[in-house]
């Protein structure tokens, strides 16, 4: 956590130091969550080196609320001048098949603007609780109740924890937070003994045994957390929940600044000292194009909601 406090000021400071140089109107970078997780780290991330090479200043502004649909909201009602921009997760794939109604279109009020980045969920439990592995933790599910804290409903973060779950033959108790700031306070602290979460939150804590970890998502190990297993190889097979990051901007955002923002991006997030420092933190830069961000959208709305339909997860407004 430390570490990521001094990237977080790194960023501030780069930011005021091309302050007097860049111009245009500032670039606001909408993120749907608190600070503290994934998104926002990304967002972070980024935007000082999207400073430079947009020759602006960019800035990143925190709108949580009602599973990231505040602040999407937001941008899609947006003037689409190129000032302001989504930085997003799973949840916009998710949302439209979890809730009856939002107050947007997720196909027509957004342009795609780039694919920036991916990342697995990992399971990860207070060393209180009395497991050392997937196989131990899954018989603890089976005689009783668990509880599992979630910083955002709808998510991959959420709906991975649904997805193990069912997988596993076990129940799980959703505990909402307001974001992975709290959601991280409590688990460290042992109010609350387990998550599915992003690794860049807990890596350090994971390292420094104040956490452990038990299995992650996708087909390979994290190089970030290379002690744990996958779910495959931990004997539970099918838990595909990574998550992936992308900007979207107000439908009617001309093509030219689409492109403009959308290279800039790649070369951010490809830039060797920002692709090391989100590799460390667990994520894959991709750094895609609006059109292979417009085919992921499709692709995992696809999939979530065919996860969405068997779990039986469902949301009330």
């Amino acid at each position: 956590m430390k570490e990521l406090m001094v990237c977080v000021l790194g960023a501030v400071l780069a930011i005021a130091a091309h302050g007097q140089v860049l111009g245009g109107p500032v670039l606001r970078l909408v993120v749907p969550y608190g600070p503290g997780g994934g998104t926002d780290h990304i967002a972070r991330l980024i935007a000082p080196r999207l400073g430079v090479e947009l020759g602006r200043s960019v800035i990143v502004d925190n709108r949580p609320g009602a599973s990231t649909r505040v602040g999407t909201n937001e941008v899609a009602k947006a003037v689409p001048d190129g000032q302001t921009l989504l930085i997003v997760d799973t949840a916009f794939t998710t949302n439209p098949s979890l809730y009856r109604k939002i107050p947007y279109d997720s196909a027509k009020d957004f342009a795609p603007v780039a694919l920036l980045a991916t990342a697995p969920v990992v399971l990860i439990v207070h060393p209180s609780m009395p497991v050392q592995n997937l196989r131990e933790l899954i018989a603890l599910g089976k005689k009783q109740s668990l509880q599992t804290a979630s910083a955002g409903l709808g998510g991959a973060t959420h709906l991975g924890a649904e997805l193990f779950a069912s997988l596993a033959g076990i129940k799980l108790e959703q505990v909402l937070y307001k974001g992975a700031g709290p959601a991280l306070t409590d688990l460290i602290g042992g109010q609350i003994p387990m998550a599915v979460t992003g690794i860049s939150s807990v890596k350090p804590f994971v390292e420094a045994g104040r956490l452990r970890g038990i299995a992650v998502s996708g087909a390979q190990r994290s190089s970030s957390l290379p002690n744990v297993p996958t779910f495959a190889e931990a004997g539970l097979p099918g838990v595909e929940a990574n998550t992936y990051w992308g900007a979207l901007a107000p439908s009617g955002t001309s093509q030219s600044t689409i492109e403009r923002i959308g290279r800039a991006m790649a070369v951010a997030v490809n830039a060797p000292e920002l692709a090391a420092r989100l590799s460390e933190l667990g994520f894959t830069p991709i750094g895609g194009s609006a059109d292979e961000y417009r085919a992921n959208i499709r692709h995992e709305t696809s999939r979530w909601k065919e996860v969405i339909r068997t779990s039986g997860v469902s949301m009330e407004d």
